[in-house]
């Protein structure tokens, strides 16, 4: 039971967790696309002028990142949770292997 609390510990912060998260990335995605938008190095890269990029594509890219990064994190403890339950699934089956040969 105690392997089991890991797994649910590691669920609940991250649901509690990832709507902060998602709020805080989105200020650091969209000051990551202000500066990309400023910057004349970037600017031809996405849009191939010498503008700032247009409010539009400025959400969109800043909307994206922030998705992306929430939908990674939460397939992050997804797998975690797997490898962990793999995990105390082969213990108790070599448990009971190694106690039948008692």
């Amino acid at each position: 039971m105690k392997n089991w609390s890991v797994i649910t510990s590691l669920r609940q912060v991250a649901e509690v967790g990832l709507p902060y998260a998602e709020k805080a990335l989105a200020e650091e995605h969209a000051a990551a696309v202000h500066f990309i938008s400023n910057d004349p190095q970037y600017q031809k890269i996405f849009v191939g002028n010498d503008k700032p990029f247009s409010p539009e594509l400025a959400e969109f890219l800043q909307t994206g990142m922030t998705k992306t990064a929430i939908t990674n994190a939460r397939a992050a403890a997804d797998a975690a949770s797997i490898v962990f339950a793999q995990s105390m699934l082969d213990d108790c089956a070599w448990s009971i292997v190694v106690e039948g040969k008692e």
